[in-house]
């Protein structure tokens, strides 16, 4: 049952550790935090507009910077343009407390979901 799970941190470039979890005898998966894809590729940009609402599926993942006692992250639409202006839905600007000229860090939802098993 836990398969999708595995694969999923195997992606991210989690390995296993050679040791099993005492509790439920699964694996102990690790991988150094520079080294999580998903970390490794993420970026920080300044919101520069804040899109109406749309249709369209989360592309990324986004969480706000700066604010760590009230820090959100969430799946959510945003486009990044020409010159590196990040355009923000505004569903996702108003569940991450954001407005224009606000630091986000932001990954696409699908890093390392190309990569073989």
């Amino acid at each position: 049952n836990t398969e999708p799970a595995l694969h999923m941190l195997k992606l991210q470039g989690f390995e296993f550790m050679n040791e099993v979890d005492i509790f439920d005898a699964g694996p102990i998966m690790g991988c150094p935090l520079k080294k999580i894809k998903s970390i490794a590729e993420s970026r920080i940009g300044k919101v520069t507009k804040i899109m109406k609402e749309t249709s369209e599926k989360p592309t990324h993942i986004i969480a706000n910077v700066g604010n760590f006692s009230d820090f959100r992250a969430t799946a959510g639409l945003m486009k990044v343009e020409c010159g590196g202006q990040i355009h923000l839905a505004a569903d996702t600007a108003k569940a991450l407390k954001l407005t224009v000229k606000d630091l986000i860090r932001f990954a696409p939802l699908d890093i390392g979901s190309h990569d073989q098993k």
